[in-house]
């Protein structure tokens, strides 16, 4: 029996989320689709690099507002966090 893929976004787009990135995709139960960092430019690296398909979104709000997500990874500066896992819910 295979797993379904998850579609996956991730918010923040920093150092730390290509690691997540890279590590998503190595595994292969992940599609990375959205993508948001408060520096847009940060998430269009990300998509470069990683995720070509993906869409850049200007607000975390509108990235979860996407239907088709199964899950979020949160790669924003920690003060963000709670804020973020929040408004996920």
């Amino acid at each position: 029996m295979s797993e379904k893929i998850q579609n996956v976004g991730m918010i923040g787009c920093g150092q730390i989320a290509g690691l997540h990135a890279e590590r998503l995709l190595k595994d292969g139960r992940a599609n990375i689709i959205a993508l948001f960092d408060f520096q847009a430019g940060q998430a269009e690296k990300i998509r470069d690099n990683f995720a070509p398909q993906a869409t850049v979104y200007e607000s975390y709000e509108s990235l979860l507002e996407k239907d088709s997500l199964d899950g979020v990874v949160i790669c924003s500066p920690t003060a963000f966090h709670y804020e973020q896992v929040v408004a996920c819910h």
